[in-house]
């Protein structure tokens, strides 16, 4: 297979503890036609000096420093800073580590399938609480866009999109603090097939301080994808109540209890659902449509 050029792009803040080991899970692809360009998020430890001393020692490195902005900035950056020839971008976190051949899976995908966009299962390590677990698993890929319309199942790492798809749909909102890689491959989804690579082939490590246990900034992601898919949601009454179980989950108290009153009077029959789902835990399960 030809190799077509991958930009990665990774933005950082204050990880140069960890951005070396994260950066050299790339460095060490089986798929060798690649460029790193790091965005970084105007960090105040000495990320830069690690940054510097791995372009001279490996190559392959672009470094940009900014002002801080936030992670969906510095990535939007790094998207618009692929040079002519980059055929695909492909994202990475700065505390996290791809499997070698997670290039040369997701770009063998998107050829043989013929996609502008490929994921693949992550394995999220909680490191405070020593425990893993593989994500997504237990559904079917022909289900990826309704899904997208309740639950997050593309992580950011797992993401290849074709250049070209960021001239169609745009890139990162700004905008939002939680959840921009869901609402990034939603809007896709609207307008490209999106293909899902059963394979484990990231490892993301989750500590107490990471952005993504910010309840707070989910609920006011949650509040804005309410609103956008409106429309969507007339026509997928039972996406619709998932949805409204999620609202429920990063909420507590009163608001909580609503919620989940809002999942049940939309689609009665996802109680049924919630059964076969905690019967067939662990095993593929394909949730009941429309009727």
């Amino acid at each position: 297979m030809e190799e077509k050029k991958v930009t990665v792009v990774i933005p950082s803040y204050n990880r140069a503890d960890k951005i070396e080991k994260s950066v050299l899970s790339v460095l060490n692809q089986s798929y060798k036609n690649f460029e790193i360009i790091i965005v970084d998020d105007g960090s105040t430890d000495n990320t830069e000096e690690v940054i510097r001393s791995m372009q001279q020692k490996y190559g392959k490195i672009r470094y940009i420093k900014v002002k801080n902005g936030g992670a969906n900035r510095a990535r939007n950056i790094g998207i618009q800073s692929a040079d002519e020839g980059t055929y695909a971008i492909a994202f990475h976190d700065s505390d996290d580590e791809w499997r070698p051949s997670k290039l040369e899976n997701t770009m063998k995908a998107m050829e043989e399938h013929r996609v502008s966009v490929v994921f693949s299962s992550i394995m999220i390590h909680y490191v405070t609480r020593g425990t893993s677990k593989v994500v997504p698993q237990g559904w079917t890929k022909d289900s990826v866009k309704t899904r997208l319309l309740y639950e997050n199942i593309i992580s950011t790492p797992s993401l290849v999109v074709k250049k070209e798809v960021f001239n169609e749909i745009g890139v990162f909102n700004e905008k939002l603090r939680r959840f921009q890689d869901w609402d990034l491959v939603s809007r896709i989804s609207q307008q490209y097939e999106i293909h899902y690579l059963p394979k484990v082939l990231v490892d993301q490590y989750q500590y107490g301080d990471n952005i993504s246990m910010n309840n707070e900034a989910a609920i006011e992601t949650l509040n804005y994808f309410e609103i956008q898919n409106e429309e969507i949601f007339k026509k997928h009454l039972r996406e619709k109540a998932m949805f409204y179980f999620t609202c429920s989950v990063v909420r507590e108290g009163k608001e909580k209890k609503a919620y989940l009153r809002k999942c049940f009077f939309t689609y009665p029959p996802i109680v049924i659902d919630f059964v076969k789902r905690l019967f067939f835990r662990g095993k593929e399960y394909t949730p009941r449509g429309n009727e």
